[in-house]
């Protein structure tokens, strides 16, 4: 069962995950209105306007409203597994059963002719979602591999070429493999990964010159400055705020920075 655990492609943006569920909304209503699969021919026309918007709004309210359990997990570890996907696909089904359930037997109101949970689940959920929820799996995946991973090939190759003041003295490595940067007097201590491992450089420069050189770095403390696209989650103790690192590494949050950095970071992973 180790796959499970596997890493699995998200796109953290919860706004692009609405809209894609305000898609498949109106594709629902589309899809339940012309394949009829609660035998709604029998209804009137009246009676399918009001179960087969709702059940479509319904379905992709659930979807959205599951959007919850996604944020918590990334805020908190930083990472989206096998596992947590399909979690939130059974919560999401789950909602989505109890609500359209509830909302077919208040809307049609058929007495003795009403399914009870079993038979909906059968003949009407399950035959359904056999064709909404691939539906909702490749278009999650493809918010991923449209957005994030375009966006990382295109960001994530340039080169960053930090200088000290010797002319001998910098460093070039990939973005995508700067971490963070720690100032000590006069030097600063560039962290990078390194064949996926945390490595150091030590410039004679200073902090604020690297800032102003690569302002898309974000600072943190009088003595740190960040990469966002390694940020994980912020971490609240008795001692203070922490920005949490891809390699665990606890970057200190000061008073002074913590307004913007808390903004700037927030903004880049959401």
């Amino acid at each position: 069962m180790s796959f499970l655990l596997k890493s699995y492609p998200i796109d953290t943006n919860i706004n692009r995950h609405i809209l894609l569920a305000a898609t498949l909304t109106f594709w629902a209503l589309l899809f339940l209105w012309f394949s009829e699969p609660i035998s709604i021919q029998d209804l009137s026309t009246s009676s399918k306007l009001k179960l087969i918007p709702i059940s479509a709004a319904i379905g992709g309210f659930c979807f959205s409203l599951t959007l919850i359990y996604q944020n918590v997990i990334i805020r908190k570890w930083g990472k989206w597994k096998l596992s947590n996907e399909l979690i939130f696909l059974a919560i999401g089904l789950g909602l989505s059963f109890i609500c359209l359930y509830l909302i077919y037997i208040i809307t049609l109101r058929l007495g003795d002719k009403t399914y009870n949970p079993f038979q909906y689940f059968y003949q009407v959920f399950l035959p359904v979602h056999i064709m909404v929820l691939p539906a909702i799996i490749v278009g999650r995946f493809s918010l991923y591999h449209f957005f994030v991973k375009k966006f990382e090939t295109e960001d994530f190759e340039s080169i960053l070429k930090i200088k000290g003041q010797g002319k001998s003295d910098f460093i070039s490595l990939l973005e995508k493999d700067l971490l963070y940067l720690k100032s000590s007097d006069n030097y600063v201590e560039v962290t990078f990964l390194e064949n996926g491992n945390p490595s150091t450089h030590v410039l004679r420069t200073k902090l604020s010159v690297v800032e102003k050189n690569i302002p898309k770095l974000i600072r943190t403390h009088r003595s740190y400055i960040i990469n966002p696209r390694h940020f994980r989650r912020f971490k609240m103790t008795k001692t203070g705020i922490w920005a949490i690192m891809s390699n665990g590494k606890q970057v200190p949050v000061s008073k002074s920075f913590k307004s913007q950095a808390m903004k700037l970071l927030t903004s880049t992973t959401n």
